[in-house]
């Protein structure tokens, strides 16, 4: 028993050992073979590079986020309250509406339309004693619109291919 605690323990010694001296065969001044040289060494300074930081952008409530998705889409007449980004890790930005009316939402889905956004439309509410709509479609590079209006609230859903 004693014997493999001591067979452990010089097994962990060397570990640590090579660990520390960070694996390199030879120091400064030798060679690998262990020999004295008189030859200067250089050594090349060691780069970092800067780690990658990736910024979100500013959303301001009430100016028309300038961002990949939004440049997809006209910019609507309408003013733009929150920006939601939470969900852009699946592709899709939410733009929410400040007051829209109905009239306001459909002009805009027609604007979008005309822009190209009609593949696979679909309609699944639009009503407009109730105010409500609730449509979508793409456009031929697959960018996909979402648009809602229920109880005053409106919002776009624009999500990447």
């Amino acid at each position: 028993m004693k014997k493999h605690i001591s067979l452990a323990l010089v097994l962990a010694l060397v570990l640590t050992l090579l660990s520390a001296c960070g694996g390199e065969a030879a120091s400064a001044g030798t060679t690998p073979g262990g020999a004295n040289s008189t030859a200067p060494t250089t050594t090349a300074p060691a780069t970092t590079a800067a780690p990658a930081t990736t910024t979100a952008p500013a959303f301001v409530e009430g100016v028309w986020p300038d961002h990949p998705h939004t440049q997809q889409v006209p910019k609507p007449d309408m003013t733009v309250g929150k920006v939601n980004d939470e969900f852009l890790i699946m592709g899709i930005l939410e733009i929410h509406f400040t007051d829209p009316s109905y009239a306001d939402m459909k002009a805009y889905i027609d604007t979008l339309k005309a822009e190209g956004f009609d593949r696979g439309e679909n309609v699944a509410m639009d009503s407009e004693s109730s105010g409500s709509i609730v449509w979508n479609a793409a456009n031929a590079d697959g960018w996909l619109v979402r648009a809602n209006l229920s109880s005053g609230q409106g919002s776009i859903q624009i999500q990447r291919p």
